[in-house]
């Protein structure tokens, strides 16, 4: 009898456990949290919400969320703050820094101060939205992958060439630039001359195959014949800082301005 009381009084004890974990949001299903790990990274911003007006942005402002700290990129200027993270929502603390070049435009400048605040932060794949529900706000963003060159243009501004020595070239006023389209194709743009050439991504990687066509025109420099021949039959890694591109490997360092329209 006495064996039978403390075999009830166990179930009794585990079924009462069992209740309280469920109800106080611990069982395996619920246990799953938002960390920095998940949202570290560069991401583009795509669209903002501000609770009185829809924002659409192109591709030129982005933020690099590092450890309970981000870069925010502008058109200008750059901003810093601090977030951190707990149960599922995202904290932009006050005072964010920005420099104060000259000109930004007003939503990016209004993007700072929105992101002040609470959100709710939800991934999915290579999106992340945060919102404030009761105050109609939404922010979206895109993770800087294999996106981040679709539909951009680059225009040179500086060429290291690795291959005899270390020679430089800084390419002022000439103009030359790359505009990578959203069929995997980047059209290679001289001052007489202009190729299309095909390309692969991998990671951080874009494998360059041989040319599709070039028009012959007279005459391009032998600066410009030389970017021209880093875009066939190259490997190069590229890695985006703001409105700043940087193609690189072994034989060549490569930097662009991403240009504004």
């Amino acid at each position: 009898m006495k064996l039978i009381t403390i075999v009830g009084l166990y179930i009794l004890l585990f079924s009462l456990s069992a209740c309280q974990n469920t109800k106080s949001g611990t069982s395996t299903s619920d246990s799953k949290q938002l960390n920095t790990e998940q949202v570290e990274g560069n991401w583009f911003v795509v669209s903002m919400d501000s609770g009185l007006e829809k924002y659409d942005f192109e591709n030129y402002l982005d933020i690099n969320l590092l450890k309970k700290k981000f870069n925010l990129n502008l058109k200008a200027n750059t901003c810093g703050g601090k977030y951190s993270i707990l149960n599922n929502q995202i904290k932009v603390e006050r005072g964010i820094k920005c420099t104060e070049k000259c000109c930004d435009t007003p939503e990016g400048l209004l993007f700072s101060q929105v992101l002040v605040g609470t959100w709710d932060c939800k991934l999915d794949e290579n999106w992340m939205i945060w919102t404030i529900e009761d105050k109609n706000k939404e922010i979206k963003f895109i993770r800087q992958t294999d996106k981040q060159l679709s539909v951009t243009e680059w225009e040179i501004t500086r060429m290291v060439s690795k291959e005899k020595g270390e020679m430089e070239h800084l390419f002022e006023g000439e103009h030359y630039k790359i505009l990578f389209s959203n069929q995997n194709s980047v059209r290679v743009q001289l001052k007489a001359n202009h190729c299309v050439a095909s390309f692969t991504q991998k990671g951080d990687k874009l494998s360059f195959f041989d040319y599709i066509g070039c028009s012959k025109a007279c005459c391009d420099t032998k600066e410009a014949n030389q970017l021209k021949d880093y875009f066939t039959n190259q490997t190069l890694k590229f890695n985006i800082s703001g409105n700043q591109l940087t193609l690189s490997n072994e034989n060549v360092e490569l930097e662009f301005s991403r240009v504004l329209k």
